[in-house]
This record gives C-alpha cells, structure tokens and sequence, in this order.
C-alpha cells in the first residue's frame, strides 16, 4: 500500500469516526428541508399548549369576535375541544348579556384567550403568542400568563418544542 493510499484511508477513517461519535442531542440538527408557514395544525397545538397548567383551571372560553386579539378559527376548535367556548363581542351592552348567561350557568372559571400573534421567526423556528384573563365568579379580572409558544423545524416539519412564559412588569 502506498504511502499517499494510507494517508487518505487513515483521514477518511478519521472524519468517519468524528462524525459518527456526534451527540444528535449535543448538537441541534440542521434544517435539511425547510418548514413552510406555520398552519392551522400549529394554532391549534400552541392553543392546547397554551392551556396546559394555568390555574385555576379553566372550565370554559370566551373569545373576542373581531380586532387584534381575535383567535383564528383553529384556535376556536381547540377551544371547543378543551371545553364550553363562546363569543365575546367587542360591544359594552352585549358583554353585559354574555357575562349574565355565564353567570346563570354556574360560577365556573372562564377564560377570555387573546391572540398576540405569531409565525415564522427565522428559517428553523416559528413562535406563536397567548395571553388571557379570567371573566366573571370569583376569579373575574385576574390575568392569565402571557406564554409564547415556540416551534422547531425539523426536516418539513413543524414540532413542538417549548412554551415560555413572558414575564410583564
């Protein structure tokens, strides 16, 4: 075997080895594939992340009909899903008649959800953003943490990876 052979068989052995020993969990994958938009399928997990462990724990939802705050309509079905969900209209006197049904049903903890917006942050990272306040029984006025809810593009894909809470001073 020539020297020269023996030299390039030895590097490639060693590139080998050197990329074959790297932690996947050491080093975050590289975007191979990028991620389109964000899609309704990524509102409606970060509606159900959003949800998990606020307390007290919300038994139905309001959501505002129109404006900045209003959630899209994949956040509404998650909504519905995790529970009683009804409009919340931006009139005085018609939230005066939501918050008189509400009562007459019970004294349950009902959540008013706002959308803050979210989407693309850069090409391997997407972050969607929640806040909300409680409306009515005993709990009425008190502020539900604001959280973002962050995503990872992995090969296509959008996935789930962390929800933070923003701290508002």
């Amino acid at each position: 075997m020539s020297r020269n052979v023996a030299r390039s068989t030895a590097a490639f052995a060693f590139l080998l080895a050197a990329a074959c020993g790297r932690s996947s969990e050491a080093t975050p994958r590289a975007v191979v594939i990028a991620c389109a938009a964000p899609t309704d399928a990524e509102l409606a997990a970060a509606t159900s992340a959003y949800l998990r462990n606020i307390t007290p724990r919300p038994q139905r939802f309001l959501v505002v009909t129109s404006g900045d705050s209003a959630l899209p309509d994949a956040g509404r079905e998650a909504l519905q899903n995790a529970g009683p969900t009804f409009l919340f209209p931006p009139d005085t006197a018609l939230r005066a008649k939501v918050r008189a049904m509400l009562k007459s049903k019970g004294e349950w903890p009902t959540l008013l959800v706002l959308y803050r917006g979210g989407g693309a942050v850069d090409r391997d990272s997407a972050a969607i953003r929640f806040g909300g306040r409680f409306v009515g029984g005993k709990e009425d006025g008190q502020v539900a943490p604001s959280r973002t809810i962050w995503f990872h593009c992995n090969d296509g894909q959008w996935g789930l990876m962390r929800t933070e809470e923003e701290h508002v001073s």
